[in-house]
């Protein structure tokens, strides 16, 4: 009995410990005053106890592979005390502003330019992950428009925004109240908004409930056909993997004439900038873009290693496992789509062999290994990267193909893929060690695969595979023509 109740003293002064760590952070974001295409943003803080503090704003993003410097949109950014009087601050780099007196901060206020319609064109923002602010509607992926204090990373954030009564709001944030809540800065990242004249349709899978939202500038499209398009989609990566690994998830869709098309994907939602063309042509590029985020709830969302488990938004650091995180999020998309009876056969080997072996060695430098691009992707391999959609998803296929292999064809990639879902779900792996950890479950010979094609750069053994399901495999051929 002693023990227990000492341990319950221990449990009571750690919560105290914690709780006194802890910092009181809300934020209010006017998404009215459109005229200067700026979001005003005003952050209360209290329980601040050092002489000074940073504030900082990303350098980057999860998933954008691309330094961003959201510091470049931020203007007339102002610290107050508690008496509302202004504090000192110092602009030390693009990203980051020092502020003194900092045990008296009660406010700051600061702008952020609309990244869609922006001035800035040098280094221009991934579409999806931006910003956008016009009369009848908003996106905000959050790093664009919110900031956090160092050594306050995972404090917890509660979000008001001010916006036309009849506006519509889609995000995969928990709300109460009109109030949003994040448990810390990289959770506000995770969960894109937009907000605005909306269409909404909702979809139960399972014991999954699946939100659409779309904003279509002419009202071309609306939600309820998107989710008609998307229900087999869930349904096929639902069937490949036995079960969904969220319970709730939300489809965000912008179409404007305007916009460069991007996706981006997170951990309980996506975000997709498309430009509003034919709806015939939009559903068909759909499918594919949306299966492949949608796939993402895998990996990296939730198989993902230390290295982005909690993201460095000053200085990013990237793992050695782009290869993994979409490489075999292609090989599980198409697949699934396949296993679902969306796509044929031929359909299926067009896009995981042809189009990515043509795209595999006429784009990228044959000479650097994915390791190396993945490694390089935020400095001297920034072009390089996208190889491991590529390449990438190819050693995904032969990774499928030597397991089902060696396991007289009873388990393949898939059940290697549960097993790390089950176990990595909730914990990440250490990122060096991600060789070990996949010959563990599954076979030894699959480590010559890792060496050679993930962390070599030797030529991928298409034929010696495919041969062994009774494909025949034909090197590109150059004719002299020019393509269509």
């Amino acid at each position: 009995m002693k023990r227990k109740v000492f341990a319950c003293i221990i449990l009571f002064f750690t919560s105290l410990v914690i709780g006194q760590n802890e910092i009181k952070i809300h934020y209010t974001v006017d998404l009215t005053r459109i005229e200067s295409d700026s979001f005003y943003v005003m952050l209360n803080v209290e329980g601040i106890k050092t002489d000074s503090i940073v504030f900082q704003f990303a350098s980057t993003a999860p998933g954008a592979y691309e330094v961003m410097n959201v510091g470049r949109f931020v203007g007339n950014f102002e610290a107050f005390d508690y008496s509302d009087e202004l504090l000192k601050i110092y602009r030390k780099d693009v990203n980051q502003y020092v502020i003194y007196n900092a045990k008296s901060l009660g406010k700051i206020q600061y702008q952020v330019e609309d990244s869609y319609d922006t001035n800035i064109k040098e280094f221009p923002i991934f579409s999806a992950a931006g910003s956008n602010l016009e009369k009848d509607n908003v996106v905000i992926n959050g790093q664009m428009v919110f900031g956090y204090f160092q050594g306050y990373q995972e404090n917890p954030v509660t979000v008001n925004f001010n916006y036309p009564k009849d506006w519509l709001v889609g995000t995969a944030l928990p709300t109460e109240d009109g109030k949003y809540f994040a448990e810390d800065y990289d959770r506000l990242v995770d969960s894109p908004l937009m907000i605005g004249e909306l269409t909404k349709s909702t979809l139960e899978i399972s014991d999954t409930k699946v939100d659409v939202y779309c904003y279509s500038q002419n009202k071309v499209i609306t939600a309820s056909i998107i989710a008609d398009t998307l229900e087999p989609i869930v349904k096929a990566v639902e069937k490949f993997l036995g079960a969904l690994p969220v319970k709730h998830y939300a489809f965000l869709f912008h179409f404007r004439k305007d916009v460069q098309g991007g996706a981006l994907e997170h951990n309980y939602s996506s975000y997709y900038a498309m430009p509003e063309d034919d709806i015939t042509q939009l559903l068909e590029s759909l499918l594919p873009t949306a299966s492949h985020e949608f796939c993402h709830i895998v990996t990296p969302l939730h198989i993902h290693s230390d290295i982005i488990e909690q993201f460095n938004f000053e200085k990013p650091v990237a793992s050695r496992h782009l290869w993994f995180y979409e490489g075999v999020t292609n090989w599980m998309e198409s697949t699934s789509r396949l296993r679902g009876g969306l796509i044929s056969e031929a359909d299926f080997f067009d896009e995981i062999i042809s189009s990515s072996l043509r795209t595999s060695t006429r784009l990228f430098d044959s000479t650097v290994s994915l390791i190396e691009s993945s490694l390089g992707c935020y400095n001297e391999y920034e072009f390089e990267w996208y190889h491991a959609y590529s390449r990438g998803g190819l050693v995904g296929l032969l990774l499928d193909l030597k397991i089902l292999e060696l396991s007289d064809y009873k388990v393949g990639l898939k059940d290697v893929i549960i097993k790390l879902l089950n176990e990595y779900k909730t914990k990440s792996f250490p990122d060096e060690k991600f060789f070990n950890i996949i010959v563990e479950h599954s076979y030894p010979e699959i480590r010559e695969i890792l060496e050679r094609y993930v962390g070599g750069t030797d030529a991928l053994p298409m034929k010696e595979y495919l041969d062994k399901i009774g494909y025949d495999y034909i090197p590109e051929v150059k004719t002299g023509k020019q393509e269509a």
